[in-house]
């Protein structure tokens, strides 16, 4: 879902500044990339920046993420979710089996959690993950921006990576913000201190 194709659910902010050194942003971004799960690693869920029209790619460039003003880029986040009902089949399946191997009535809970770990470990591994993409527009000229999503857990990972990438702070869009992008902080400052009981016509 996002700004190319599907239902368009967005998260608007005003962005408080512009890079100076894009150069170093390209960088950022590639430390800041996104990284396929390794297999064996402890982790469940990866999150990085993918090309907006590749999610297979991380080839930043400013020929891959302009058109004119706008920079397009991908949020994609992978998810290894494992059901706790099957997890508790299969922990139950390796118990059974390591009883009959060793000959014993029982393990103890070390044991039992050691085995779980390893049970889930082994899992994880053999597992797909569930891919999540959410588009960010970006108009520079106009330092709005708009990520197209509003689940809490893309949205929340995405205002802490834009702010560590590109260095600069985002606002969700507001009367407040939009007051501040066009008429100045002291005067934003000031509509918002109005009394709005003065624009209420008074009753006869």
């Amino acid at each position: 879902m996002g700004a190319f194709s599907g239902p368009i659910t967005a998260s608007a902010y005003r962005v408080q500044g512009t890079p100076s050194d894009w150069d170093h942003v390209f960088e950022e971004m590639t430390r800041s990339r996104f990284r396929d799960l390794r297999p064996g690693a402890e982790k469940d869920r990866a999150i990085g920046w993918v090309l907006s029209d590749d999610p297979f790619s991380t080839d930043f460039s400013r020929a891959t993420l302009f058109r004119g003003e706008i920079l397009a880029l991908t949020l994609r986040m992978d998810i290894l979710s494992l059901p706790a009902g099957q997890l508790k089949l299969h922990v139950e399946k390796a118990v059974a089996e390591r009883l009959v191997k060793e000959g014993r009535d029982r393990l103890n809970r070390k044991e039992q959690e050691e085995l779980a770990d390893e049970v889930r470990f082994d899992l994880l591994n053999r597992m797909v993950p569930t891919i999540k993409l959410a588009e960010l527009v970006w108009a520079t000229d106009t330092n709005r921006a708009w990520f197209f999503s509003r689940a809490a857990a893309m949205v929340q990972p995405f205002e802490e990576l834009f702010t560590e990438t590109f260095g600069v702070r985002l606002l969700p869009d507001s009367p407040y913000t939009t007051a501040l992008g066009t008429i100045g902080e002291e005067r934003a400052d000031q509509l918002m201190d109005w009394n709005t009981a003065l624009l209420v016509e008074p009753e006869l």
